[in-house]
Order: structure tokens, then sequence, then C-alpha cells
């Protein structure tokens, strides 16, 4: 931790921690300025991304025959668009190769966001059509009269609604590398028997996101001494986790994701739980069985 601490304070030109104890100035002289690591990783940055988003052969599928061209081409055109449409892919692997160009390990977190996505219309409809709206699935929003009338005498009503166009979504998320631990015997993450992410959110989104209120608000507000994650804060945003007003739903706390390889069910086989707690691993906040460990990581 504190050796990648070090590192951001060397690429953010801070050197009164990292280099006073690398490079120690004698007393009388003025203190080592240098922007070597900033410059290095700056350089180094706009071509290793090319690599992964400079043409439409980035990511492909092969086909095993002939007649699995069409198909093979229609996955890896899926399989784009939901790294770079709907999930900002170059951003994220702009910030997944700048932290391990920095702190040598650039981490991600994938997984299948259940939340249902909706897009909203308007239309202007009769009382009849209306009801055709709602029984084809539809939330009525808001429903105005516009004073007029139809050929049949029905009254017009200008009418917003919503229709579901999704149930969910994979979703790629950056972690920060001193935000993830992986048990030390680890040689490929994919089949590790132990990782863990650590997450400050506020009471207010863990309860959006499903978490039970009664658990959240007994969480502990979070305390933020990490060396490594202060260095990340270049402007001193995070130090003060409550607030002006200090809202409890605003608070900041945190929270860990374990994923661990375990036989809980007794079955004699090991299965992925995911496992989410609080307060030191004092409040268990959730846990359901995964398919995989959804981290991917670079070095």
């Amino acid at each position: 931790n504190l050796e990648r601490a070090d590192a951001l304070d060397y690429y953010k030109g801070k050197h009164d921690g990292a280099i006073a104890r690398d490079l120690p100035v004698p007393t009388g002289r003025s203190t080592v300025v240098s922007t070597e690591v900033a410059n290095a990783v700056e350089a180094a940055l706009p071509d290793i991304i090319e690599i992964f988003v400079a043409g439409d052969d980035v990511i492909t599928f092969k086909p095993q025959g002939l007649e699995d061209v069409a198909a093979a081409q229609q996955e890896s055109e899926y399989v784009r668009h939901i790294i770079f449409v709907q999930n900002r892919g170059f951003f994220i692997l702009y910030t997944m190769i700048k932290d391990a160009l920095i702190s040598k390990t650039g981490i991600v977190h994938f997984y299948w966001d259940g939340k249902a996505e909706y897009e909203e219309y308007q239309t202007t409809a009769s009382e009849p059509q209306i009801d055709e709206i709602v029984e084809m699935g539809n939330e009525l929003i808001t429903v105005e009269p516009t004073g007029t009338v139809t050929a049949q005498n029905f009254p017009l009503f200008h009418v917003t609604f919503r229709k579901q166009c999704s149930d969910g979504h994979v979703a790629i998320k950056n972690v920060a590398p001193e935000d993830f631990t992986v048990s030390p015997e680890t040689i490929i993450l994919a089949d590790t028997d132990y990782c863990a992410m650590r997450s400050r959110r506020t009471r207010q989104w863990l309860i959006e996101e499903g978490y039970k209120k009664a658990d959240v608000m007994k969480l502990d507000m979070s305390e933020d001494d990490d060396n490594e994650r202060i260095a990340r804060d270049a402007a001193e945003e995070n130090l003060d986790p409550q607030g002006s007003e200090g809202d409890k739903m605003m608070e900041l706390v945190d929270i860990v994701v374990h994923y661990v390889r375990l036989d809980l069910d007794g079955t004699g086989e090991a299965q992925i739980w995911r496992i989410v707690t609080g307060n030191n691993e004092a409040i268990e906040l959730d846990r359901e069985k995964r398919a995989r460990i959804e981290f991917a990581a670079i070095t």
C-alpha cells in the first residue's frame, strides 16, 4: 500500500513524503521536484490504448465453420456494443491501463446489473387507447386533458408513459487497486478461492440497490485513514465524509464485497458465493451464489 501511495505521489508531483524517503534533501537545499513518472505514464498511454480501441477487429469471435460466419460477426458486434456503448469502454480501458502503469495493477469488476431500464414516451390518446397502453404493460406517468375530442366523441389526453426496454445489462466498473485484495496463493484470478473489493457508498445508494434499510442504518460512517486512498484524493474532496449538513442518508459507509469458494450448502462441492459485509464483517448485508469470479486484472 505504501509503495502504491508513493507511486501516486510521484505521478502528481507531490514529493514531500515519497521522494523524501528515497532521495533525502540535504539541509539548506530546495526539495526535489520531478514529473518524470507522470511524463512516462502519459507518453505510454496513447500507444497502449490504441491497441484496444483503434479498429473494429479488437473484439472478434472467430467462426468455427462456414455456417458460423454470420453468427460470429453478430457476436463480435454485440460484445463491442456492450463494452463500448453500454459501459463507456474507452474510459474503462483508459482507467484500467493507467492504474496498471502507476500502481502496477488495473482491475475491473463485471457483473449483471438486474435493475430494469425504462424509456419514456409521449402521445395523444383517448381513454380506450390509454387502457390499451396500460394493458400492454406500460406505466402511466402523466395524463392531462387536451380540451379536444375524437370523432367518436372521446376526450383526448396528453399522455406520458414509460415502457421497460431491458431487464438489466452487463455492467463493467473500474476498481481502485487499493480497494481490492486476493488470496496470496492465487495464480489465475478466475480460479482464486477468495478475493474481495472494498466499496465506499452512501447509505441512500445502498438502500436504492436493494439492501435492507435496517441493516444499512447500523453501519458505521466511513473513516478514511488509508494512505493510498488519501494519496489518490488530489483535491481532498473526500476527507470529510459526513458533509456539512450531516444528513444520515448521505453519509458514506464502507462495505466489502467478498467472493469466496465454499461448500455452504453441504453438497460436497465448493461454489462461488458473493457475500457483502459491513462494520469489519460484523454485519452481513447480502449473500448469493455466483457463476464465476467477477473480476479481471492486468499488470
